[in-house]
């Protein structure tokens, strides 16, 4: 297992880092970021000039709230009228790291 970094986007704003580890136990903790069953948000490849991986709440939108920071990071790299709902997890780290997920 490698380290890594996850970055969650809370609807309120507030962005949160935690070194974590690839393995199962990174799906836990993403799926128990986003309290909900998870999928890639697409497009979303560059988080603070590094390769990344983002995660939103799978029924999101049926069930949370507007996450205005999250889709205005979303926007900055793919022009989209869609938006993100609830909190999203950004994953990033080494290649190593990358290719475990």
């Amino acid at each position: 297992m490698t380290s890594g970094t996850m970055v969650v986007v809370r609807e309120s704003g507030e962005i949160v880092e935690e070194e974590v580890q690839s393995g199962p136990s990174l799906s836990v903790k993403i799926h128990e970021a986003l309290d909900d069953y998870f999928e890639m948000v697409p497009r979303f490849t560059q988080y603070k000039g590094r390769r990344c991986v983002a995660f939103c709440g799978e029924h999101g939108k049926a069930r949370k709230p507007p996450n205005a920071v999250a889709t205005t990071m979303w926007r900055m790299e793919y022009l989209s009228p869609d938006w993100i709902a609830g909190p999203m997890v950004i994953v990033f780290g080494s290649k190593e790291f990358m290719r475990q997920l």
